[in-house]
């Protein structure tokens, strides 16, 4: 009797913790979609002549390539006290910066 009820748990437990991982690979997955759609369209729409010249970087383009890593530290501080909300939308915000700053391979 015991026994069932162990094997009873376990199965549920194995079914929430799938759920819980297909949730999280949907959001890495969505988030890696929005950096290639952001690298992307910001080369052919030629934004990105805004953050690189021939000659050098421009003030606007050392804020989109040092973006990412003021948002690490910003999570990395802060992730305790945020909830799932706002990490959510700092992900994503994260997976755009992160798209600005990639946007440099297409040149």
């Amino acid at each position: 009797m015991i026994a069932a009820h162990i094997v009873q748990d376990s199965k549920s437990y194995d079914l929430e913790l799938k759920s819980y991982m297909v949730s999280v690979f949907g959001y890495i997955a969505l988030a890696l979609f929005i950096t290639g759609c952001t690298s992307y369209l910001t080369f052919a729409t030629g934004f990105i002549d805004d953050f690189y010249n021939m000659e050098s970087i421009t003030a606007l383009g050392w804020l989109v390539t040092l973006s990412p890593i003021i948002l690490v530290f910003i999570v990395m501080f802060e992730f305790e006290t945020m909830d799932t909300v706002s990490l959510r939308l700092l992900m994503f915000t994260y997976s755009i910066a992160m798209g600005l700053s990639l946007s440099n391979i297409f040149i």
